[in-house]
Parts: C-alpha cells; structure tokens; sequence
C-alpha cells in the first residue's frame, strides 16, 4: 500500500470479495431463488378476465362467452396479420361483427388480436422506418376507426438481434395508444428462468423481456399452455399447476 493514497485504503479493503463455490448448476440456484419468491394472492374480485377467440374457432368461442358471459372483462377476437411493408390484413370474418355487437352489449372490453409467427416478416417491418411507421399508423386507424378498446400483439417469432427495434416500436405504438386512451395488450411466450436452456424459440424469449414489455403495455399476458400437447413426445397436462406458478414467480 505503499503507493495507494491512505485515504482509500479502507475503501479498497472492504470490496474485497470472497468467493464461494457451489456443486449446484446455475439454473438450479436460479430455481431455488426463484420457488423462494414469497406468494402475493390477489382477491378474486379484482382479477381482470380476457379470451381469446381464435379465427379458426369463432363459432366456439361465441358460444363459449354467451355461456359465461359475466365471466369476462375483455375478448380478444383474431382478427389481422402482419405483412412485410408493416401493413395489416384483415381476416375478420362476417361472425366477427355478431360478437363485437355481442360484447359491447354486455359491458366486454373488445381488444382485437394481430397475430404473427414469422420472425423473418417482423423484421422487415422493423428494421425499415418506412415499414415501422406504416405499421404503427395503421394499428392506431383501427383501434380509432372501428372503436375498440385497445390492441393485443400476439407476436410469437423475432430475432434476437431485432430486440432494440421491438423495444422502439412498442415504446411509440405505446405512446400513442395512450394518447388516444387506448390499451396496449402484448402476449409473450412462457418463461420459467431466465438461465433455462430452452429447446423453442430461444432468440424470441431472449426479446420478449418481460419487465420491459410490462413497462410499456397495460396487460401482459404469458401463453401458459401446451406444456404438454400434441407436439409434446409425451402426455400429460396442458398447464401444471405448480409449472404456471414457477412462470408467475
């Protein structure tokens, strides 16, 4: 210490760090943190309760909400996809209209869903700024003109590389969606840990950064479901228990 300032000698003798090792893996410590996270139950009373009612599936899912009709605060009907140049389509079909008059005549928030599964499209739309500003142009035309009350993004596929530019969009299209008292609704891909080795859509869970995304958007909802489907090698559960806890966790 002879050539450190004695003033700092203190300083620097207490960052000193000890370090321990440990036989556990690190998703097996991020594990156990995360099972400690202590439970917050919320009343029931004050859960806001939204659907999906998939284009494949609009008859069902009609049926489905008449029958629990006072089950639902909001609905969110596949009703566009994502085109390269940033504009939607439209595939809303005649049934379409019969469950917006439906829901609106019951009090049900209707928050359409644009549906995208194509990382190879999401970044041509983000990565131009005449793409970009042409999709949040059109996104907020039809909120405003068909009077919804808000927009749900189911974007399911993206680059890891494309994640500033998503952050970018979702930070305008949030702006402005709020600017005209509009609701911004983002559904992510399951999470379990951050150090999980996942065998699906890596690069995507890698962008879809929750507490980022829950910053910016006024629901964020996490696609709970198909830990075991008809993709899976295996039967078993749709949505374990205490596997959709460890994703709320």
């Amino acid at each position: 210490y002879l050539f450190i300032n004695p003033n700092t000698i203190n300083k620097i003798i207490s960052t000193e760090k000890t370090i321990y090792f440990s036989n556990k893996t690190d998703v097996q410590i991020e594990y156990e943190k995360i099972s400690s996270t202590p439970k917050t139950p919320k009343n029931v009373r004050e859960i806001y309760i939204a659907g999906w009612i998939p284009d494949w599936g609009l008859s069902d899912g009609f049926d489905t909400l008449k029958k629990f009709q006072g089950l639902f605060n909001g609905i969110s009907i596949f009703t566009y996809t994502v085109n390269p140049d940033g504009s939607l389509n439209d595939v809303s079909r005649d049934l379409n209209a019969s469950i917006i008059d439906y829901a609106r005549g019951n009090g049900i928030e209707v928050i359409p869903t644009i549906t995208m599964f194509d990382s190879d499209i999401i970044t041509q739309v983000l990565r131009s700024p005449e793409n970009l500003k042409k999709h949040i142009e059109q996104i907020i035309s039809v909120v405003i003109n068909n009077g919804y009350d808000g927009i749900d993004l189911d974007y399911e596929s993206f680059y890891l590389a494309d994640k500033k530019q998503f952050f970018q969009f979702l930070e305008e299209l949030s702006t402005q969606l709020k600017s005209n008292n509009k609701k911004l609704v983002f559904t992510a891909h399951p999470k379990w840990g951050d150090l999980i080795p996942y065998s699906t859509y890596v690069q995507t869970r890698g962008v879809q950064d929750y507490k980022k995304i829950s910053d910016l958007s006024d629901e964020l909802r996490i696609m709970a479901y198909n830990f075991f489907g008809r993709k899976t090698d295996m039967a078993g559960p749709n949505a374990p228990l205490n596997w959709i806890e460890q994703i709320i966790k």
